[in-house]
């Protein structure tokens, strides 16, 4: 299957994102520099594959619902257990005064 037509969706999504905040922020924006902020917003969104999901969408796709902060029970899971991993491999850095024994 060829890369340009999944290119297409991935450019479209970009553009309907970049097109729902423009309409919030481009008051905040000089008139003058409004179309560089919107080609470089759009660029940025098109390089990370930033895409809006609904909730429509996720109920759609069979997904679970977020709860109210935004996470589903299974990822907010799987971001604890990240923190507690980072918590239990602190590194402490070692200073020259302190012997080791074994």
């Amino acid at each position: 299957m060829s890369e340009e037509p999944r290119l297409e969706h991935r450019m479209n999504r970009a553009m309907s994102v970049a097109n729902t905040v423009w309409r919030e922020i481009r008051d905040f924006i000089p008139h003058n520099c409004q179309h560089e902020a919107f080609d470089r917003m759009l660029n940025v969104f098109h390089q990370h594959g930033v895409e809006i999901i609904t909730d429509r969408d996720r109920r759609d796709m069979g997904l679970p619902p977020r709860g109210p902060d935004g996470w589903t029970a299974e990822e907010i899971f799987v971001l604890e257990q990240l923190r507690l991993d980072a918590m239990m491999n602190v590194i402490v850095p070692m200073s020259s005064s302190v012997k080791i024994s074994k």
